[in-house]
């Protein structure tokens, strides 16, 4: 049982890049709902992980007269905290994508748009090994070319993924996913709606 459950994640993650449209719908009709919560946990033991070894510029803050106000901003910068903040704010995102699926379809549950959005947590996955593995042979700046186009493509694939799991059209899907998703990036940038690929391009 625990070998199937491994063979099964392993091709959700290999899927999730060569095959994301059939592993949508898989996942649709109810397969790979094990493997998916297992691949989204990896992704958040890989970003934790990860967390210790980014560097972050030290930062101070004196703006307001509370001591204790200013180092709990200053607490707020910290990596690990950053990662559990990327995390809260993704599920917000859920949310709202939620709530923007239930204007075209009345019976949407939120667990059904958490999954299909959960679903690219094998993309993420991949993408960290990838990109550990480039960190040895690529320069940075291709590094970070690449990680931007790794976030283009999650986009169509995070469409993809509601247009195929919440069978609805893709101007439909586009909209519950992107109107969402503007301010979670222009305030997190990309972590707010994928937190599963902090770190990439670094």
């Amino acid at each position: 049982m625990y070998g199937n459950i491994v063979v099964n994640t392993a091709i959700l993650i290999r899927d999730s890049i060569l095959f994301p449209r059939r592993l949508f719908e898989d996942i649709s009709k109810g397969r790979f709902i094990k493997e998916l919560f297992i691949a989204f946990s990896l992704g958040a033991l890989i970003t934790f992980s990860k967390s210790f070894f980014i560097t972050r510029k030290t930062f101070t803050f004196e703006f307001f007269n509370s001591e204790v106000l200013n180092k709990v901003i200053v607490w707020f910068n910290n990596s690990q905290v950053s990662w559990l903040g990327a995390y809260v704010c993704y599920f917000i995102f859920i949310f709202f994508v939620f709530v923007m699926c239930s204007f075209f379809n009345k019976q949407v549950r939120f667990k059904q748009v958490a999954i299909s959005l959960m679903s690219l947590s094998g993309f993420g996955v991949a993408m960290q090994i990838v990109f550990y593995v480039l960190k040895f042979a690529a320069s940075k700046n291709l590094l970070l070319v690449g990680s931007y186009i790794v976030y283009i493509w999650l986009l169509f694939l995070s469409v993809l993924a509601l247009r195929t799991m919440q069978n609805m059209s893709f101007l439909k899907a586009a909209t519950c996913f992107l109107i969402p998703a503007m301010p979670f990036v222009f305030v997190t940038s990309f972590v707010g709606i994928a937190p599963y690929l902090i770190g990439i391009g670094k």
